[in-house]
């Protein structure tokens, strides 16, 4: 695989300026290239690097971690809900995306956990197999009650199951697709393949599609 992406290619998602350069870093396979970018980008607009140089420099040195563990490559594909930490530099960050559907890069609290939205659910020798949107794959013995929309929330970087986001009523979600993308929002109505979902300091309601929410913690 070519280790670079022509800029005019890159996905509409990332925030890079097309015309700047003509090639950018492509990110190693595993996660949605519309959802992710490498490693040493990120770094890169958080203004901590502007060279490849500096970008190697900093992952050899420093505790950059996603997830909670440690990466030290810079086409390491950083994903949407991922955490982001520079332990030297106590900055803690994820990686959402804006009303304008772009990737960015947000300071972020809680480091221990992440929510991770639940894309397909199969049984295997006797436990549930659940499958995430950022790829993972997490075992539950009593899986019943896990639907896809729903999410999982996850300690970092061990996985253990810390809790159950369903998507329902009242529940907290931000949109990751549709034309209400990048909102924050409460669950008000579900409806077959539709939810209502009221913004936060908005008065009127949004609907849009159940696959378009992704269920977070408040």
């Amino acid at each position: 695989m070519k280790a670079h992406l022509k800029s005019i290619a890159v996905p509409k998602t990332w925030k890079v300026k097309k015309k700047q350069s003509k090639y950018i870093l492509r990110p190693n396979p595993g996660k949605k290239m519309m959802y992710s970018m490498p490693l040493g980008l990120v770094l890169k607009l958080l203004g901590h690097a502007k060279t490849a140089k500096e970008v190697s420099l900093i992952l050899n040195t420093k505790n950059v971690l996603v997830d909670g563990a440690r990466r030290k490559y810079p086409k390491y594909p950083v994903g949407l809900m991922d955490i982001v930490s520079i332990s030297e530099l106590k900055e803690d960050y994820q990686m959402i995306l804006d009303v304008r559907g772009k990737l960015q890069i947000v300071p972020f609290k809680n480091t221990s956990e992440k929510a991770c939205k639940i894309t397909g659910k199969k049984l295997h020798k006797g436990k549930f197999q659940l499958s995430t949107f950022d790829s993972r794959t997490i075992i539950v013995d009593n899986g019943k009650d896990y639907k896809t929309g729903d999410s999982v929330v996850i300690s970092v970087p061990d996985q253990k199951v810390k809790g159950h986001l369903k998507l329902q009523k009242g529940a907290n979600v931000f949109l990751i697709g549709g034309k209400n993308i990048g909102t924050k929002g409460v669950v008000e109505d579900l409806k077959d393949e539709k939810i209502s979902v009221k913004p936060e300091n908005e008065k009127e309601n949004v609907e849009t599609l159940k696959q378009h929410a992704y269920v977070v913690k408040a």
